[in-house]
């Protein structure tokens, strides 16, 4: 496991993690502390190692080996929870894969700032919704609905845009 993120030096080797993946390595195998190579590069999108702080590129690094791991068939739920600081894009791809959120830690961890605020929002509302696809269909649902009432009513998408962000969840069953 510890290959996989290029130790001694603890950086993201893409090319060593493409590498061991074109050779058959089995991403679901899991460090002496049961980290999954997925948890490992969620992790080292927050919290690089001492040295890699100023690495250039450090984060994108580890994002697209996120991004590697899960192509190559990585198992989602083994990443033990998604923290605020992730970029949403990495987070979208882990949900949409089947990773879990860690109600527990959404609830005991205060988020920083605007952009850990409003990711909190969205993680709440997928953990209310019960899980990542049944919270896209509601919201799928809903915008349909925006869109027809809007398209039918001549309302600018602005203010549609508005509407579907206020309006209650269960009105995408209607």
């Amino acid at each position: 496991m510890d290959e996989l993120v290029g130790r001694p030096t603890g950086h993201i080797s893409l090319q060593f993690l493409r590498t061991c993946l074109e050779t058959g390595a089995d991403v679901n195998t899991t460090d002496t502390d049961g980290n999954s190579a997925l948890h490992i590069a969620v992790q080292k999108i927050l919290c690089p190692e001492p040295e890699d702080v100023y690495e250039p590129g450090e984060t994108a690094r580890a994002a697209e080996a996120v991004a590697m791991l899960l192509k190559a068939g990585a198992d989602a739920t083994t990443v033990k929870f998604i923290p605020f600081g992730v970029p949403h894009l990495v987070t979208l791809k882990l949900l949409h894969a089947g990773a879990r959120i860690s109600y527990d830690l959404l609830i005991h961890t205060v988020p920083e700032g605007d952009y850990q605020f409003n990711k909190a929002v969205f993680l709440h509302r997928v953990h209310a919704a019960g899980g990542f696809h049944v919270y896209k269909e509601e919201r799928s649902g809903r915008m349909m609905a925006v869109r027809l009432l809007a398209r039918d009513r001549n309302v600018p998408k602005e203010v549609a845009s508005i509407c579907s962000n206020s309006w209650p969840t269960t009105l995408s069953a209607a």
